[in-house]
């Protein structure tokens, strides 16, 4: 599976995009055709699985240099498992950096209209006022027409400026919602993950509670054999 991972690297892709779910989909239809081992998954349980082992990998890896900062001799999937974590890194970081170049280019984009509206209007006010002044008394003729032409063209210019904006801030407030949910679900996973943890480390102290009380109670049987047995 971490082999496929790395082929086809979901994780270049924006997370709940249809890209991705794309890439999912490529790796369980892989695995799915091979035969040896045989494969029975979907892009979810995949993902799953893939987020479990990356977790699980990174927990052991910071407990490992607090412990040392020596780690043992990796296996061939830890091998891969960090390829993974250090590509997935560089993937969000580069999405990041993408996201704030959106942002920046929308603010951009923002100001740049705002700037055209206001050289229209003033355009329009220096041509009003040039033609008044060539056309003398003229001009109060028209004077009413071109005061509705100029607050209409007032008018329009805010009413696109007001729907540009509009739009800016709900694509501004779709990012910061896809934000919001993907921290609120690394958050649950690592909750998952702590529990899960916490499960196996209370079940490895039963054991050996187990074992020690066993230990104890076979040097305690062979105390009291020696004492019965004659020598």
């Amino acid at each position: 599976m971490c082999r496929e991972v790395l082929d086809i690297e979901p994780y270049q892709f924006k997370l709940r995009s249809p890209e991705r779910g794309k890439a999912w989909e490529t790796i369980s239809s892989h695995l799915n055709a091979t035969s040896h081992p045989n494969f029975r998954v979907t892009p979810r349980s995949v993902r799953d699985r893939y987020n479990l082992l990356t977790k699980k990998f990174q927990v052991r890896l910071n407990r490992e240099e607090r412990a040392s900062g020596i780690s043992d001799d990796n296996s061939e999937l830890d091998n891969l498992l960090e390829e993974i974590l250090e590509k997935e890194k560089a993937a969000k970081e580069k999405l990041d950096n993408d996201d704030e170049d959106k942002k920046k280019s929308l603010a951009n984009e923002k100001a740049a209209a705002e700037d055209m509206r206001k050289r229209a209007l003033e355009r329009v006010g220096q041509t009003a006022k040039r033609k008044g002044k060539e056309e003398g008394p003229e001009a109060e003729k028209s004077k009413s027409r071109k005061s509705e032409a100029m607050e209409y063209l007032k008018e329009r210019a805010s009413k696109e400026i007001q729907l540009r904006e509009q739009e800016l801030e709900m694509r501004k407030k779709e990012q910061d919602s896809m934000s919001q949910r993907e921290r609120e679900k690394n958050e649950q996973q690592d909750k998952m993950l702590s529990t899960m943890l916490k499960q196996q480390e209370q079940q490895q102290q039963m054991m050996m509670m187990l074992l020690n009380q066993q230990q104890q109670q076979s040097q305690a049987l062979l105390s009291l054999m020696g004492k019965i047995v004659p020598k």
